[in-house]
């Protein structure tokens, strides 16, 4: 968390990144074959306030395709937090957005997979 942020007066809204966290846990590192690691950063720029969720598990193709085989653990929170956000874009006129990152190494291998949230101050 950026020291510079008042976590008195700057507030993300509620389950916004639980979801987000949820499924670098059950869709990342979950299915590896070793111990996983999930990274959450917090910080201001400019008039916004940055979230990154970071995890060094499969990534998102390689899940995707275990989830055709039958996995469990659909990712419907990350949709229906899209549709929330979507919404509260509308209803605030607010530019809340998520930016997916696929990871790789120098080889072009999947290492994880990043999510930023910009959330307008």
């Amino acid at each position: 968390m950026d020291e510079s942020i008042d976590v008195d007066v700057q507030k993300i809204p509620g389950m916004l990144l639980q979801p987000y966290v949820e499924n670098a846990i059950w869709h990342g590192i979950e299915l590896k074959a070793d111990q996983g690691t999930i990274t959450i950063e917090i910080w201001k720029e400019k008039q916004d306030l940055k979230c990154s969720i970071e995890d060094n598990g499969i990534g998102r193709k390689q899940a995707k395709q275990l989830n055709k085989k039958g996995t469990p653990n659909t990712p419907m929170g990350m949709r229906i937090t899209q549709e929330r956000l979507e919404l509260y874009n509308l209803e605030h006129k607010s530019k809340m957005s998520v930016i997916y990152t696929d990871l790789a190494d120098k080889n072009q291998a999947p290492v994880g997979t990043k999510v930023e949230l910009t959330i307008p101050l």
